[in-house]
């Protein structure tokens, strides 16, 4: 029996989780070449108010319009992979400076991700912003939360 060949064991829920983590640190970082290279062509990422999105440069123009900075503090990830595809929920709150100056924190969210072949080929995403800014915390008084 040879003990120098290594057995490596692929863990898809592992890797569906740090390929997540990783989208979401370089999207918060505007990273648009890294969070990019993560996302499958053809994405399908459907923000609250059902905003479409299918790039990472729709994504930043979006919240550029409401936010001069966003970020997301995690509670936990919960991963269940079934072969072909890996799905990751992501729970959290969002903290920031909407673009009238307002600091925010504590706004709830929960991110949805299917990975497939090592990429993200869909997100949905919720968050209580509106609920926020409907209250007029924030830039965007009542208008639908689109990041």
């Amino acid at each position: 029996m040879s003990t120098d060949t290594a057995t490596i064991v692929s863990d898809p829920a592992a890797e569906a989780e740090r390929i997540v983590g990783d989208f979401l640190a370089a999207l918060e970082r505007r990273d648009v070449a890294a969070a990019g290279a993560l996302l499958a062509t053809g994405v399908d990422i459907t923000f609250p108010g059902g905003a479409k999105r299918a790039s990472i440069e729709e994504i930043v123009a979006g919240s550029t319009g409401r936010y001069r900075h966003v970020g997301k503090s995690f509670e936990r990830f919960d991963v269940l992979a079934d072969g072909a595809s890996t799905i990751v929920w992501c729970f959290g709150t969002l903290n920031g400076t909407f673009r009238d100056g307002t600091r925010f924190s504590g706004i709830r969210f929960v991110d949805r991700f299917e990975i497939r072949d090592g990429l993200i080929v869909r997100q949905d995403v919720w968050n209580d912003v509106a609920h926020v800014t409907a209250a007029g915390n924030g830039s965007g008084a009542g208008q639908p939360s689109n990041c």
